[in-house]
């Protein structure tokens, strides 16, 4: 117990001299590079850490534990390029629901770009309750609201019912003080494209992820298996493009 508490003094006093906010944390599991994506034993559950720096970029890192030694992997939200709640269209759903037996509405996705290489990577989280990933992506959304853009590149949130007539989000010099707006809730839960924002979900009692079924060994090296992925895109739900 003391050691736990000397580990988190000692976390605690590191973010305050980086200068570091954490604006949200807690574990989720993790889904393996795509040609894994079915294998059960690949997917991990780890601890997330989304911190904002001083000059308000933000960063997602994953630990293996609440210890936070060395972050698996680091994220920042300038890569992030799509983020869905329940993504029904996605090929590989059906199956995370029924392995994990999990409901739809604690399934988050996530799509980043690596911005020089051009390599795309989706990302599956599930969490322990709707509420939880609403949570989660409400943070990432805001995250992404707040990165500071080149001039040439500009957010847009684009859904198949207004990828027509959706004008694109305001530019950082018009945007004013305070929380960005969040994406409206789409109101028919059989359309293609579901989004989230801040209201409170119904909770699914029905449903809960299987911790127990996931190993606890670790892959022999999980960094290096993270990267490099190629990923076909298809489902722009919540997407940051460039014009």
């Amino acid at each position: 117990m003391n050691s736990r508490g000397k580990s988190d003094s000692n976390a605690s006093c590191h973010t305050e001299a980086a200068g570091v906010e954490e604006v949200c944390k807690g574990f989720l599991i993790k889904s393996p590079p795509s040609r894994q994506i079915r294998n059960m034993k690949s997917w991990k559950r780890r601890f997330f850490v989304l911190s904002k720096t001083n000059d308000s970029s933000h960063e997602l890192k994953y630990y293996k534990s609440t210890e936070r030694d060395k972050p698996i992997k680091s994220i920042d939200s300038s890569t992030i390029t799509m983020l869905q709640v329940n993504p029904e269209a996605n090929p590989d759903f059906e199956w995370i629901c029924k392995t994990f037996k999990c409901s739809p509405d604690t399934v988050l996705l996530m799509k980043t770009e690596n911005p020089g290489a051009k390599v795309q990577r989706e990302f599956f989280f599930i969490g322990d309750t709707s509420e939880e990933v609403d949570r989660w992506f409400n943070f990432l959304f805001r995250a992404i609201k707040n990165n500071k853009f080149e001039p040439q590149t500009e957010p847009q949130i684009t859904t198949e019912s207004n990828a027509n007539d959706q004008k694109p989000c305001d530019t950082e010099e018009t945007k004013v003080d305070g929380q960005p707006p969040l994406p409206p809730r789409k109101k028919s839960a059989s359309e293609d494209v579901i989004t989230r924002c801040s209201q409170p979900p119904k909770s699914s009692s029905s449903a809960t992820p299987v911790y127990e079924n996931l190993k606890k060994e670790e892959s022999l090296d999980e960094t290096a298996v993270e990267s490099n992925e190629n990923i076909s895109s298809g489902y722009d739900k919540i997407s940051f493009t460039s014009i």
